[in-house]
């Protein structure tokens, strides 16, 4: 779905992208953001598994942000928008395992244990460029080609949890596996300053941005609609419902194609 969507778009985009010397303008905007996470419940989870040896430290503190959209500004004075995003990132861990030999001897071994996640997210944005709604005037350039915008983004998010376990002590080695999905509400608050640097018919400018993300998503459930940390359940691994908590400050840098 997230590549069909990003392939309509730049087909759509092809149609439109020119020389715009006049508003209304539409234009084309790619992005990366660097994004905190507050994964509380999800990294107790992974204080619980235990190796033979020690706990691992390794928890999940942040994602990769890529995101696509397409723009409309009817006005100097702000835009509107439709976004596709991805945040993503993955764990891989090494806990050491205690193997039994066949004269009762231990040798330790080194097994693996990756975590996934990752969330697809579709909405609208809209930014206000306040240089432009105060009519700040500079003499100077570099000033003349700035702009800077307090951006609002709202949408909904589909999340997923993946983890894969090799228990390197059994022979052959034994691969266990889980996925679980779950949904939220995604918005975005923050500031961007961009600069015109290429006077061209496709390369508009580049820009930095800065915010806080709201994104908490449901309990997460595997495909039955059981819930992850049901006590109902004897199957569950985790002692208390988990949700993925994608909340936190983002920063990044994105490109703005046409004019």
């Amino acid at each position: 779905m997230y590549k069909f969507s990003i392939g309509v778009m730049l087909l759509l985009f092809s149609n439109i992208t020119q020389s715009q010397s006049s508003y209304p303008r539409i234009y084309f905007e790619v992005g990366y953001n660097y994004q905190q996470t507050k994964m509380q419940q999800y990294n107790n989870h992974l204080n619980l598994i235990e190796t033979d040896v020690f706990k691992l430290d390794e928890h999940l503190e942040s994602v990769n942000s890529l995101s696509l959209a397409l723009k409309y500004k009817p006005k100097s004075i702000f835009d509107l928008g439709l976004y596709l995003e991805k945040q993503s990132q993955t764990l891989d861990r090494y806990p050491m395992q205690k193997k039994l030999n066949p004269d009762l001897t231990v040798t330790y071994v080194e097994g693996y244990h990756k975590n996934q996640i990752n969330s697809c997210n579709i909405g609208v944005s809209a930014t206000i460029y306040v240089n432009q709604l105060l009519k700040l005037k500079y003499h100077n350039e570099f000033f003349k080609r700035l702009d800077f915008g307090l951006e609002l983004k709202g949408g909904v998010g589909f999340s997923k949890y993946f983890s894969e376990t090799h228990y390197a002590t059994f022979s052959p080695i034994g691969i266990g596996s889980a996925t679980r999905k779950a949904n939220g509400f995604q918005g975005q608050l923050g500031f961007n300053f961009e600069y015109s640097y290429i006077k061209t018919p496709i390369i508009s400018s580049i820009g930095i941005r800065i915010g806080y993300q709201f994104y908490n998503t449901s309990i997460l459930e595997n495909q039955l609609g059981y819930k992850w940390g049901d006590q109902k359940y004897e199957w569950s691994s985790a002692e208390e419902p988990i949700n993925l908590d994608f909340s936190g400050i983002y920063y990044g840098i994105y490109l703005k194609i046409g004019k």
